[in-house]
This record gives structure tokens, sequence and C-alpha cells, in this order.
């Protein structure tokens, strides 16, 4: 009973800064919305910014946690607390190590680059997206550092730190709005996002002294959970593909649309926000449990937390989506159509949310299943399915 209350409060303060960071969320696109509308710096920025996220995605983003957290449990259960930090150290600096060579990469080839994400932009276009993303692409070291901090966290037990994150980098780009609206234009707002992502690895690290952890990152290929990680990971991360293929698609196509690049980026990023509200707390509360449940054998609960998983995300999920795919655009207004954001943008934001919301509740099925796979160490299934999709 105790351990059911303590998950509730848990689950609920998740929830709550969750929710808060989401609608944070919506108000920097808001604010970029209205500052950059749908124009060049508006497609320059968005593009640029997806470049190197979507870059880190491919490579190495997507499994950094979901890798990370059951290797770190099983030496957490089997072995001593020593070894597991040793494990996480070693981790931390496999993962800095190629964060740090793919944002050399993309500031190296940026123009190339460019190019393939955006082949019809124009040369004015081209090159701000260019320079943005030059600015940008350090911040990928800064997101790898945080993920694999929120999995020493979340294993230990710390959810609230981590569900706060988002919402601390989010309010880091309002306050630059609110302070310096347009003064430094697309470039400042590059700047400040990078400052974000370094904001999200700095608030974690009271807590990670708290828990004695050392931030001593070594590397060594040849430690036994190091490559038990690694032989997950891969599976892993062909399974989290689809996701950043669909963003290259997208732009590549959108790129010769008249406004398309921000006009499908502001549907997606809602599309996203919302569906990310609800299955991100559940995931991520019920990820470290399924998989020291599995650990420890006990198979059962850790089924019993999926079934549970799915129906929660189906009772919240499936009502939103009906909203979203019958009022798209009245929302898009209400939320984007401010300064720059017209009344035509709407339109085709609309047109393209109602389209996205139909597949909200698959990704959240989607995001649930693949956590429970993977936290019995099964990345072959989820690997399997995005290859399919």
């Amino acid at each position: 009973m105790e351990n059911t209350k303590k998950m509730l409060k848990t689950a609920g303060f998740m929830a709550a800064a969750t929710f808060l960071a989401k609608v944070c969320g919506l108000i920097r696109d808001m604010l970029i919305a209205a500052f950059f509308g749908t124009g060049i710096e508006a497609d320059a920025y968005m593009t640029a910014t997806r470049l190197p996220t979507t870059l880190f995605d491919i490579v190495i983003g997507g499994v950094i946690s979901a890798a990370f957290i059951p290797v770190f449990n099983s030496v957490l259960e089997k072995e001593k607390r020593e070894e597991a930090l040793k494990f996480a150290n070693r981790f931390i600096g496999m993962v800095l190590l190629i964060s740090g060579l793919i944002a050399v990469f993309g500031i190296v080839f940026s123009d190339y680059l460019i190019t393939f994400m955006a082949p019809d932009f124009s040369k004015e276009a081209h090159d701000l997206s260019r320079q943005l993303s030059s600015i940008m692409f350090p911040m990928i070291i800064f997101t790898g550092l945080a993920f694999s901090f929120v999995g020493i966290l979340q294993s230990f037990g710390e959810y609230n730190i981590p569900a706060v994150m988002s919402l601390v980098s989010n309010l880091a780009v309002i306050l630059y709005f609110i302070v310096f609206g347009k003064k430094f234009g697309v470039y400042g707002l590059a700047v400040t996002m990078l400052a974000a992502w370094g904001l999200q690895v700095l608030i974690q690290i009271p807590s990670l002294v708290r828990f004695r952890y050392k931030f001593r990152p070594t590397l060594n290929f040849r430690d036994k959970n190091i490559i038990t990680a690694m032989k997950l990971a891969l599976p892993m991360l062909i399974s989290t593909w689809v996701q950043p293929l669909y963003t290259i698609i997208n732009t590549r196509l959108a790129s010769g649309i008249y406004k398309g690049v921000s006009s499908l980026e502001y549907a997606n990023r809602l599309y996203i926000v919302i569906t990310g509200v609800f299955s991100f707390v559940i995931t991520n509360l019920m990820f470290p449990k399924m998989s020291r449940a599995n650990v420890s054998g006990d198979t059962e609960e850790a089924k019993q937390m999926t079934v549970m998983s799915l129906k929660l995300i189906s009772l919240v999920i499936l009502p939103v989506m009906a909203v979203f795919i019958v009022l798209a655009k009245p929302i898009i207004a209400i939320l984007y159509q401010h300064g720059g954001f017209l009344a035509e943008d709407t339109l085709r934001s609309g047109t393209a949310l109602s389209c996205y919301a139909a597949g909200m509740i698959g990704m959240a099925y989607n995001e649930i299943l693949s956590k429970s796979f993977f936290s019995m160490q099964n990345s072959k299934t989820p690997m399997v399915n995005a290859l399919i999709s």
C-alpha cells in the first residue's frame, strides 16, 4: 500500500511537471510563430534544429536510456553498487565520444547535410540553416550527457528532476523572448537553445551528488556490461529510426513547398507534445520498475505493468485524438495565429495536424510496448516492428 501511494504521488508530480513543460513548450513555439511566422527565418531555424537532433537520434539518441537502464539495474541487482557506477561512467564515456564525433561531423559537413535535408531551399534559406545548425550542433553533447544522467537517476528512483528538465529549458527560451524579443534575431534563439540543453545537464548534478555518483567518464569497450549494452543498443537503435526518418522525409518534401517546413513543424510539434505528455509520464515511471521486475524474475508483475499502462493511455489519448482530428484548425488558430503567423498559415498547419492526430494512439502504444520489450532486454521485436513501419 505504501509503495502504491508513493508511486501515485510520483506519477502525479511527473504528470504535473510534464504538463507544465509541454505548456511552456507550446508557449515557446507560439512565441517563435509570433516573431518569425512561417517565413525564411522560421524554415531555416526549424531545419537547423531538426538536423542535429535527427542525426543524433539515428546514430545513438533513441537508445541511451533504453540500453542503459536494463543493464545498470541488472548490475545493481546482481553486483555491487560501485560496479554499477563504474559501468555508468564507462557508458557515459562512450556516449560523450560518439556525441562529440557527431557534433564535429555535423559542423564540418553542415553544408552537405542541409542540402540533403532540404534540397529545394533557396540559397538564402540554405545559408541561414547552415549557420544556425553549426551553432546548435554542440547541443548533441549536452543531450547525450543529459539522457545518461536521467538513466542513473531513474534507476535510483529519482523521477522528479528528470521530469522538470524540459520545463527548465523551455522557460529559458521563453525568458529570452521576454527579455530580448527579436533583438538578436534567429541567431540569438539558436544560442539560447544551446544554453537550454546545457541547463538540462546542470540541474541533475545535485541529485547525482546525493546518490554519491562521481562523474569520471572512462572508455572500456571490452567491459562485459558495455558489450551487453551495445548488443542491446543496435536493434534498439533501428527500432527508433522511424521518427527521425519521418522527419527527414517530411523536411525534404516540405523544403520545396511554400512555407512548408515551418507549417508542418508547428503541427508536428503540437502532435508530439500532446501525445508525449501522457506517454512520457507512464513509460518513464514504469520502465525502470519493469526492468527490475524482469531482472528479479517476476515476469507476471512486468506484464501487469504493461497492461495497466496500455489501459491508462487509451483512456486519455482516444478522446484527445478525436478532438484534434475534428478541431485541428481552430486549435492551431488559438495557439499560433498571432503576430507573423497568418490565417493562411493556420489552414496549412491545421490540415497537417488533423492528419497527424490519427496516429496519436499508435504512437503512444508503440512507446509503451517498445519499453516493455526493452525492459526484458529484447530489442529485436521492436526492431522488426520499426523495419515494417
